[in-house]
């Protein structure tokens, strides 16, 4: 009875951890995608004024 239950809860915890680290990676990439295009613009934006 305790070992079943500590295997759902070990799965149940997996689980919360795959979607964590997919969140978290998929802001990481967002964010620096972001900053990228912002630098882009900001280079781009210099260029063009020179």
């Amino acid at each position: 009875m305790i070992l079943s239950s500590a295997g759902i809860v070990g799965k149940i915890n997996s689980s919360i951890f795959v979607i964590v680290v997919k969140t978290n990676f998929f802001i990481i990439n967002n964010t620096i995608n972001s900053i990228i295009d912002q630098m882009g613009d900001y280079f781009w934006g210099g260029s063009m004024v020179f």
